[in-house]
């Protein structure tokens, strides 16, 4: 799929985005921060096989376009993208692993960062405790939170919580979710 779709709140309808995304996906990171969205990762279909692919694309809103940006130091589906003060933060996802003489997808518990949205280089910060992909996370002053979503290891929906305490540069665990749960919506306040 390379159709966006953008809400208008304004006028309570949905209107078709301007432009198309450059290479048709699913299961990508996507994440919206200082006049960007950010799309990374994803599968995409060829005519006999599905790949996990590590391209990076930017809508700029100044520019109107897309910006094909540094690729992702591995090919990931279901990461979780996160940005932040000209900072993009890509948290788990799967990537093609093989076995024997199959292939399959592993969760990876992998965090990569782009310090500065214009420099397009990734650098690999602090795993996560776990692999983990289509998590629900959140950044709060430097300090992120990451809730339930699944592992490719036991197939189960996660209850773990985690947060990385960027003072202590280590993850933390947090008490853990009511019930299993993955792709439910968290909000998160300051007070």
């Amino acid at each position: 799929m390379s159709s966006i779709e953008r809400y208008d709140a304004l006028h309570n309808t949905w209107e078709e985005f301007p432009t198309c995304l450059p290479e048709p996906r699913m299961a990508m990171g996507v994440a919206a921060g200082e006049n960007h969205i950010w799309v990374a990762g994803g599968i995409t279909k060829t005519k006999r096989l599905c790949i996990v692919v590590d391209s990076v694309w930017c809508y700029d809103h100044d520019y109107k376009c897309w910006l094909k940006r540094c690729k992702l130091p591995q090919p990931l589906a279901f990461c979780t993208l996160l940005a932040d003060k000209g900072r993009v933060i890509s948290l788990g996802g799967v990537t093609r692993a093989q076995v024997g003489e199959d292939y399959s997808l592993e969760s990876v518990n992998k965090v990569y960062v782009m310090g500065d949205s214009k420099d397009d280089s990734w650098t690999e910060d602090v795993p996560m405790p776990l692999g983990c992909h289509n998590v629900v996370a959140s950044n709060i002053d430097g300090n992120i939170y990451v809730f339930g979503g699944f592992r490719t290891q036991s197939m189960d929906q996660m209850v773990n919580t985690v947060y990385f305490d960027k003072n202590k540069n280590v993850w933390e665990p947090l008490c853990e979710l009511p019930k299993k749960a993955a792709g439910f919506v968290v909000a998160i306040c300051k007070n």
